[in-house]
């Protein structure tokens, strides 16, 4: 029996009629005829091209089989060759994540193409498909659905805006955004703001060679926007205009207090320290359906998270490390979850790697506290509202916690379920 455990983030006209049909399905929703895919069902290969190549979790050394649901992630300024045969090949470049693959047959035939699908989080790739009758799709946290039927083609997601790019060297490829339908031209490329429409269809100033050696250049798929004339009104954000993000309880909606507090010396140590041990070759995931996935040791009930991508990054977290730790959890507060703060301690000895991270930075000289009455204590570097405690005890344990490190970081912050907080995770680095 498990025992439960508290945790805490144009328009253009096509000339020819096959073109009209796919821009109809397309509008339609219709879906491709095909099998169901099976989880861990080889489809395919990811091939390291350069640098570090991630596949749920593990390095990729030289070339691996591609499965089903599997995730990739390229950092570190690497390159990433994927492949589903002879029919689809993309390149995905340095700070890239895909996931969510799959591959379907129509059929038993191993000689017809894959219909391969799969959702694009972060960065970018360029794409050829060759054999006639194949088809891919990809999605996008922005909001957008690409269609590919041929042949050269790249797509693009900024993850810090969230503006899709995609665009079409040659071949057939519509776009669906807010229920607007596009198919585009053959040499051409257009944005998908978050939430809109697709916008208008520019012509496409490089060739699909230029392309990618803009992007291994400048070590990302964004990388070549920056080399487009900025006209008018139009924005063009190249990766060196992205801010960090920032998670939900730290812009303040009223200014941050100006009163110069009084900050006692952090203790050596977290007293008193509330810690619960755990042996990392017990733990596992549990796919608990619509409540999402468990993260347990066989005994208790350590994290619940909202998606698979979630759940690997918070079993990769958990097996570094052999105690998970908690300030605050005795506060009775209406709103207790937002008074405590999560830790983790103790070193296993094993390497893992969090695909997904996301890790705001501060300077640990900045940090104080400040008592602000009725409403707790707040621990802030002086720009941001980092933490809120319940007490001064927890407060001061809070800051000698954050002054140990220089990165605040976590794993869920882009859940949308009504209990938000239960679904994130909060580590230190």
């Amino acid at each position: 029996m498990f025992q439960s455990r508290q945790q805490n983030p144009y328009k253009h006209r096509l000339l020819f009629a096959s073109g009209i049909l796919f821009l109809a399905a397309l509008a339609c929703n219709l879906p491709w005829d095909g099998g169901t895919p099976t989880a861990g069902e080889s489809i395919g290969t990811i091939q390291k091209e350069s640098s570090d190549v991630i596949q749920n979790a593990v390095m990729v050394e030289t070339k691996n089989p591609l499965n089903q649901e599997d995730t990739l992630r390229v950092q570190n300024g690497g390159v990433g060759l994927l492949e589903f045969g002879d029919y689809l090949r993309l390149r995905l470049f340095n700070d890239s994540m895909v996931g969510e693959i799959e591959g379907t047959r129509i059929g038993s035939d191993p000689t017809i193409p894959l219909i391969a699908k799969m959702t694009l989080f972060a960065g970018g790739f360029s794409g050829q498909l060759f054999k006639s009758g194949s088809k891919a799709t990809f999605t996008t946290p922005g909001g957008a659905q690409i269609f590919v039927m041929g042949t050269d083609f790249f797509v693009v997601y900024n993850q810090e805006t969230g503006v899709t790019t995609v665009g079409n060297f040659s071949g057939i490829m519509g776009v669906i955004a807010r229920d607007v339908s596009v198919t585009m031209a053959s040499g051409h490329y257009l944005e998908v703001q978050p939430n809109k429409p697709p916008g208008e269809q520019k012509e496409i100033p490089w060739t699909p060679a230029e392309f990618e050696a803009q992007a291994r250049a400048g070590q990302s798929a964004l990388a070549p926007f920056g080399s487009i004339p900025i006209t008018g009104d139009e924005t063009i954000l190249t990766p060196t205009d992205v801010s960090t993000p920032t998670p939900p309880t730290i812009e303040p909606t009223t200014p941050a207090p100006t009163l110069e507090p009084t900050t006692p010396a952090p203790t050596v140590a977290i007293v008193p320290e509330d810690c619960l041990p755990y042996n990392p070759d017990n733990l596992r995931i549990v796919d608990e359906g619509t409540n999402g996935l468990l993260l347990t040791d066989g005994s208790s009930r350590m994290l619940i998270l909202d998606n698979k991508l979630d759940a690997n990054d918070a079993l990769a977290l958990a097996r570094r490390h052999t105690a998970h730790c908690f300030i605050g959890r005795d506060n009775t507060r209406p709103n207790r979850q937002d008074y405590i703060v999560e830790y983790w301690k103790g070193e296993s000895g094993l390497k893992t790697t969090i695909v997904q991270r996301d890790c705001i930075p501060y300077n640990p000289d900045n940090l104080r506290i400040v008592d602000e009455g009725a409403s707790g204590w707040l621990l802030t570097d002086g720009r941001s509202r980092m933490l809120i405690l319940d007490n001064q005890r927890d407060a001061q344990n809070a800051l000698t916690l954050s002054k140990r490190h220089t990165q605040q970081c976590f794993i869920g912050r882009g859940n949308t379920r009504p209990n938000r907080p239960a679904h994130i995770v909060e580590y230190w680095e």
